[in-house]
């Protein structure tokens, strides 16, 4: 369905995308869709949100002594009322303008991280970083930020763990969303299978990435990502 070049293209793009979300916690989408988009539209939602899930549950068995159920479950109802919210807005409101107006949010939540002001992860705070994912999720197609600025300090093995049953449960709901609406089938499907050996070859690797990770590095490494997610929302919508 690709060419071979094509397909070494989207192999390194997820190759790069599952070592810095295994690393990290979060990041496939933002730094892989861009790249297999330029190989075939297809890919994006429904191709990534169908590998997606092999990703979170690898990463769910890797750091599964880490997760806290209860934390994920507000994380998750969370998201389901922001994704309510935002499919509302999408009916009224621009959606270049709430583009816009995250980007700005979530760089100016790293600015006052930076100078050392950060929510406390508690059972509200967990709610409202839900609701602010499924939001902006849903909007921009990125909602890793909004949680993952909550858990910058906490353990690295804690942000994979918690973020990753977090965002399979999220995923299996888009998958399902995207079947009932004809926009995942035997097509898609089947082009999906193409990032799967760069996703899992990116996994294996990841460990490293996360010792490193581990070391003192969760605050900047969770900033910089969300800073840089931002920027690319900006960016894209003002282009």
């Amino acid at each position: 369905m690709i060419s071979p070049a094509e397909f070494a293209w989207v192999t390194a793009a997820m190759f790069l995308a599952a070592f810095v979300q295994g690393s990290i916690g979060f990041g496939l989408a933002m730094v892989a869709a861009p790249l297999v988009l330029m190989v075939d539209q297809r890919f994006v939602p429904a191709g990534m949100i169908m590998v997606s899930p092999m990703l979170t549950t690898l990463m769910v068995v890797r750091e599964r002594h880490h997760i806290k159920l209860r934390r994920v479950g507000w994380l998750v109802l969370g998201n389901l009322v922001g994704t309510v919210f935002a499919v509302a807005a999408l009916v009224r409101l621009d959606e270049r303008l709430f583009d816009i107006v995250f980007a700005v949010s979530v760089l100016l939540a790293v600015a006052i991280s930076l100078v050392g002001v950060v929510p406390q992860l508690t059972t509200r705070n967990s709610v409202m970083a839900g609701w602010l994912s499924g939001l902006m999720g849903t909007l921009t197609s990125i909602g890793g930020p909004p949680v993952a600025l909550f858990y910058q300090n906490e353990a690295g093995s804690r942000v994979r763990a918690d973020l990753s049953a977090y965002f399979l449960v999220c995923a299996l709901f888009a998958m399902i969303a995207l079947i009932a609406a004809g926009k995942l089938g035997r097509t898609e499907a089947l082009l999906g299978l193409h990032l799967v050996p760069g996703l899992v070859a990116g996994f294996a690797f990841s460990f490293l990435g996360a010792r490193l990770i581990d070391r003192g590095w969760v605050k900047p490494a969770v900033l910089a990502l969300s800073g840089v997610s931002a920027v690319v929302v900006l960016v894209r919508t003002l282009a």
